[in-house]
């Protein structure tokens, strides 16, 4: 599959289900189940729309995705989610899981955009280099998230802030690479790595390695106790 992150994948399921009344996947051997208190058909300026409410929620054997409110428009050109959106992910295979939450989601297929707000926050376990390393998590916050399939780039706005179990950034905006697993951060960037603290321009973050590159006007403290912190552009691990 050639979208990795975990919305993306909770977001295409979810789409599946849209044009269906069997609820089969695009295809595929897996079912999507669903459940709501409440189902509703009707048409909106000449727009079917099916509007789920109450504990919804869409269960494949890898994925979940839970909301108060969902609405499918037309034959599934737009997905409306509302209230304690959760999308919850787990591959085996490729030793990746996450999560994802907010209070209000948008996905337009016609436009391959996608669109979270109030409080997003996103979740990654991601596989290590090497086999007995590790699992990589990383924890993303921000006001809005932003989406597009076509280009596997996503876009985080809005008081950024960034963890890893050894450090913290934070900053403005954060760019997505989904393809590289890379983050880029601006918009006064800076790092928090146990008592130090640099600042720069850009900031990238690859997040399965955790390696770090900084550039630009760097600035910063270092403890006393810890002088190997890497200088601009050197990789952290």
């Amino acid at each position: 599959m050639k979208l990795r992150f975990l919305v993306v994948w909770g977001l295409l399921l979810l789409l599946c289900c849209a044009g269906s009344a069997q609820v089969q996947s695009n295809g595929a051997s897996s079912p999507i189940d669903v459940s709501a208190a409440r189902v509703e058909y009707t048409q909106q300026d000449g727009v079917e729309i099916t509007r789920f409410s109450g504990d919804v929620v869409f269960t494949t054997a890898r994925l979940k995705v839970s909301a108060a409110k969902v609405e499918l428009h037309g034959s599934g050109d737009k997905i409306v989610a509302d209230n304690q959106v959760a999308i919850y992910f787990n591959d085996p295979e490729e030793n990746r899981q996450g999560e994802a939450q907010g209070g209000h989601l948008e996905y337009d297929r016609t436009q391959g955009y996608l669109l979270i707000t109030l409080k997003p926050r996103l979740k990654l376990s991601l596989a290590g280099e090497s086999e007995p390393e590790e699992p990589r998590e990383v924890e993303i916050f921000s006001e809005k998230m932003e989406l597009w399939t076509e280009t596997d780039r996503a876009l985080a706005t809005g008081k950024v802030l960034i963890r890893q179990p050894d450090f913290e950034a934070s900053g403005e905006q954060a760019e997505f690479f989904l393809a590289e697993e890379k983050l880029v951060l601006s918009g006064e960037p800076q790092v928090k790595r146990g008592q130090n603290t640099f600042r720069g321009e850009l900031i990238t973050i690859y997040i399965k390695t955790g390696q770090m590159n900084i550039e630009g006007n760097v600035t910063g403290q270092v403890s006393g106790e810890s002088m190997d912190e890497p200088a601009a552009k050197q990789p952290v691990k």
